[in-house]
C-alpha cells in the first residue's frame, strides 16, 4: 500500500447516503458556510471516512457532553448531521445492530454508523425545523395537536420498544420536527439508548431529571420509564409549562421519590386521563402502548390507582414520641436542641432520621415555603445547627427566633453576651 494507512475503521451504510465526492477537499479542509477557503477558522475535523464524502458547514449549536453535532453536505446538496462522539465514549453496539429494524416514520432514520479516526459516529437526517421545544415556547398546544403528537411519539415509542431499546432519555429537546405541514414528529438521540435483554435491568447514567421516571432514580431500566416521560411532555404541551420548572435537582429528587405527578391541572379531561395513565408511579400499572391505542379510539382504558401517601396524623417520630402539630415539634426541637440538631442533620440526607423528617415534610402544603426551606436550608451544607435554626422558624413562625435552644430577640442580647464570655456555658 503506498502511503500511511488511516484509522478508517468501521462502518455501516444506508444505500441512500452517496459514494465519495470527486476530488472532494481533504477532511482536515471543513470551513463555515460562506467562509473562503484560506486563512478563517475551521470546523472540528470530519472523520476521514465522512470527509471524503461530506463537507462540514457549520457546528449545531445543540452539544452534548458525549458528541459534537455537525451539520454536513453531501454530493447531491443534500444536508444531514454527523453526531462525532468525544473521545472516551462510545455508542452501544447493541443499539446499532437494532437501528435497521426500527421501522416507524416517527424515529428518527440513522443513515450511517461507524467508527473511523479513534471515534464513533452516525449520520442522520437533518431536522430544519429544529425540536418540539421550538413548538412549546408560545404555551399550551390545542388539545387536538396535543393528542397528534402523543399519537406520534407513541407510534415511535412502540418501534423503538418492539426492537428492544429503551431511550431513556426522551424530552421535547430530542423529538424532531421533520416536517412542517402537517407537523411530522421523530424521537431522536439515542445516546443514552439501552438494549434490553432481560424485562428489566438497571444501570447508572445521565439523565434529563424533569422527565425521569420515579423507578429511574433507583437505575431501574425498562420501557415504561420511556411512557412516564412522555406523559410528562404530554403535560407540558396540554398546561405550557414545563416539569419542576426553576426547581434544583435536590427538590426534583425528592418530588419523584415521595410523590405522585398530579395532573390535575391540564384542562382537557381526555389529555387529562392520557397524562394520569402514563404518570402512574407504579412502573406495572403505568399505561403503554395498547392503552394509548384504546384512548385514541376513543376509549378510556382504567387508571390504577395512586397508594396514599402515609396521613399526616401518622406523625414525625422524636423523642419517643409522634408529632403532627408543627408548633408543637417546633417547641419539642428547641427543648431538646443539640440532640435534634445531631439526630436529624448529623449523618446528612443518608440518615434513616432525615429521611423521615424529608417525608414528613413532603406531605405540608408547597404554598407556605417548605420546598425553599428543604432546598435553600436544608439540602445545604450548612452547620447542623444553622439548619435547625431554620426548621424551628418554619416550623412555627410565631415563636420568638432560638439558636441553640436559647431566644435570641434583641431584648435577650445581653444575657446571650455575658454568656458568651462565660467559659462554662457553650
Amino acid at each position: 500500500m503506498a502511503g500511511p494507512a488511516s484509522d478508517a475503521g468501521s462502518t455501516r451504510r444506508d444505500a441512500r447516503v452517496p459514494a465519495p465526492r470527486p476530488g472532494s477537499r481533504p477532511p482536515s479542509e471543513t470551513r463555515r458556510d460562506g467562509e473562503a477557503a484560506t486563512g478563517n477558522e475551521s470546523l472540528m475535523r470530519l472523520p476521514a471516512v465522512l470527509g471524503e464524502r461530506y463537507e462540514a458547514i457549520a457546528e449545531l449549536p445543540v452539544q452534548g457532553a458525549e458528541s459534537d453535532l455537525l451539520l454536513v453536505r453531501d454530493a447531491r446538496g443534500d444536508e444531514h448531521v454527523a453526531k462525532i462522539f468525544r473521545r472516551g465514549y462510545s455508542a452501544d453496539r447493541e443499539v446499532w445492530a437494532k437501528l435497521p429494524a426500527l421501522d416507524s416514520p416517527h424515529v428518527l432514520r440513522i443513515l450511517e454508523t461507524g467508527h473511523a479516526d479513534g471515534r464513533d459516529y452516525e449520520v442522520a437526517a437533518y431536522a430544519p425545523d429544529g425540536n418540539l421545544r421550538s413548538l412549546l415556547r408560545d404555551g399550551p398546544l390545542p388539545a387536538e395537536t396535543a393528542a397528534e403528537f402523543a399519537a406520534q411519539l407513541a407510534d415511535g415509542l412502540t418501534a423503538l420498544h418492539r426492537a428492544g431499546i429503551v431511550h431513556r432519555d426522551l424530552k421535547p429537546e430530542n423529538v424532531l420536527v421533520l416536517g412542517a405541514d402537517p407537523v411530522r414528529l421523530a424521537i431522536a438521540d439515542f445516546g443514552l439508548s439501552k438494549v434490553l435483554d432481560q424485562s428489566v435491568v438497571f444501570a447508572s447514567s445521565s439523565r434529563t431529571l424533569a422527565y425521569a421516571a420515579p423507578e429511574s432514580l433507583s437505575g431501574q431500566v425498562s420501557p415504561a420509564r420511556d411512557w412516564w416521560s412522555l406523559g410528562m411532555i404530554v403535560r407540558e404541551m396540554a398546561t405550557g409549562r414545563a416539569p419542576f420548572q426553576g426547581l434544583s435537582e435536590t427538590v426534583v429528587v425528592d418530588h419523584l421519590a415521595t410523590r405522585p405527578v398530579s395532573a390535575d391541572d391540564v384542562p382537557d379531561p381526555s389529555l387529562r386521563l392520557l397524562c394520569q395513565g402514563l404518570l402512574t408511579r407504579d412502573p406495572r400499572k403505568r399505561w403503554t402502548g395498547a392503552q394509548i391505542k384504546e384512548w385514541l379510539d376513543g376509549g378510556s382504558p382504567p387508571v390504577a390507582e395512586e397508594s396514599r401517601q402515609p396521613e399526616t396524623s401518622s406523625g414525625l417520630p422524636f423523642k419517643g414520641r409522634r408529632f403532627t402539630r408543627r408548633d408543637e415539634l417546633a417547641r419539642a426541637l428547641i427543648e431538646d436542641w443539640d440532640h435534634a440538631a445531631q439526630y436529624f442533620f448529623a449523618r446528612g440526607e443518608s440518615g434513616e432520621a432525615w429521611r423521615s423528617l424529608r417525608d414528613w415534610l413532603a406531605e405540608m402544603p408547597d404554598d407556605d415555603g417548605r420546598i425553599d426551606l428543604v432546598d435553600g436550608h436544608l439540602t445545604t451544607r450548612l452547620p447542623s445547627d444553622v439548619k435547625l435554626l431554620h426548621l424551628v422558624r418554619w416550623l412555627d413562625p410565631e415563636l420568638p427566633p432560638h439558636y441553640l435552644g436559647r431566644r435570641t430577640t434583641a431584648d435577650d442580647l445581653p444575657n446571650l453576651a455575658v454568656l458568651a464570655e462565660d467559659r462554662r456555658h457553650p
